[in-house]
């Protein structure tokens, strides 16, 4: 019986394995890779979820703390030379931080003895770093908690060592594929394929709701028939989409139909909800609805019933069968008088 599928991890014979994309901010934490990936040493689907939610904490946890230093670090390099001194001589951000609260206790600050002697590093302490997890080393496999029994090795994604530090729908797409064995794999790229050489080589957390709404009003000038070949054997689906558009156009064709104009949009917002949260946080897709185009019903004209002996209908070709009409009234009216005598 195949194990039912976990996000963010990949399946290996019977046992999970983590798979969570290490962001670039955070990513010289862990040597510099693109993932955390190893064994979760269980098949049970409830254990796994539960390891990926507390990884995932662990990763936000640590982006969210490289941000602040960076917010630190960029107010740092806007103070003058006397402030950088005394915030050095403080002992950071930490440092004035406890001189704060010491003096509102009533309490001398740390570095109020301090003179003046030129040397800045004087009374400064550095503060104690936060115990990040030991970096480990790419073949190995490190226990990830005591309490846990998931083992996580952080790898490469490519063979070569190469490094995507941005992600597009196209990397997302290919996951999907490969994780859900998708069938129509060609259908779904080039949908990505149109998506992407209409917006250019968007990040895919960058990514927002005026993207799909461009491209799906511009998709209405995409051909219905992208199997059409140019003059040098070129598929027309082949094209950049704007060329795509000049040669729809410029040839009069078929435009796209609204069925597969929809359908692209359901793709696409179909990749967006399997990206989120391994790629980016929140879906800003989710209530995108394409606006259903009301076309007036076609009215056939009716025409107005023809006397049965209009005087138009009196022609050579018709007229045996006009007096055989003749004859059959007569004939019935004869009966009936008939019958009415009798």
């Amino acid at each position: 019986m195949d194990l039912p599928k976990v996000e963010g991890t990949q399946i290996r014979g019977k046992v999970y394995h983590l798979n969570l994309r290490i962001k670039p901010e955070i990513q010289d934490l862990y040597g510099g890779k693109s993932h955390l990936r190893g064994s979760l040493r269980t098949s049970d689907p409830k254990v796994a979820t539960r390891e990926v939610r507390k990884h995932k904490a662990d990763l936000l946890a640590k982006e969210q703390e490289r941000a602040r230093q960076a917010e630190v670090e960029d107010i740092v390099s806007q103070l003058s030379p006397e402030q950088r001194k005394a915030y050095d001589a403080a002992g950071g951000l930490e440092g004035l931080l406890e001189d704060y609260e010491r003096s509102h206790a009533g309490v001398e600050p740390v570095g109020a003895e301090v003179q003046d002697d030129g040397d800045e590093d004087a009374g400064w302490e550095p503060a104690p770093e936060a115990a990040d997890d030991p970096v480990p080393d790419a073949a190995q496999e490190t226990e990830v908690a005591p309490s846990s029994t998931a083992v996580v090795t952080i790898e490469d994604e490519d063979d070569d060592g190469a490094d995507d530090a941005l992600v597009t729908i196209v990397d997302v797409l290919e996951d999907y594929i490969a994780r859900n064995e998708a069938e129509g794999a060609d259908i779904l790229r080039q949908c990505v394929r149109l998506f992407t050489d209409y917006t250019g080589n968007v990040a895919f957390d960058a990514l927002t709701v005026d993207h799909l709404h461009e491209f799906a009003v511009a998709a209405k000038g995409l051909p219905a028939d992208m199997s059409a070949r140019l003059g040098d054997g070129t598929f027309v689906g082949e094209l950049p989409f704007s060329e795509m558009v000049a040669w729809a156009h410029a040839s009069d064709a078929k435009p796209l139909t609204e069925t597969t104009r929809f359908r692209y949009v359901a793709i696409l917002k179909e990749l967006m909800d399997y990206g989120v949260p391994a790629y980016r946080r929140g879906d800003p897709w989710s209530e995108y609805r394409l606006q259903v185009v009301k076309r007036e019903p076609r009215v056939k004209d009716v025409e107005a019933p023809k006397p049965m002996f209009a005087a138009s209908e009196w022609r050579s070709n018709t007229f045996l069968v006009r007096i055989a009409e003749i004859a059959v009234l007569v004939f019935v009216a004869f009966v009936l008088v008939l019958l009415w005598a009798g």
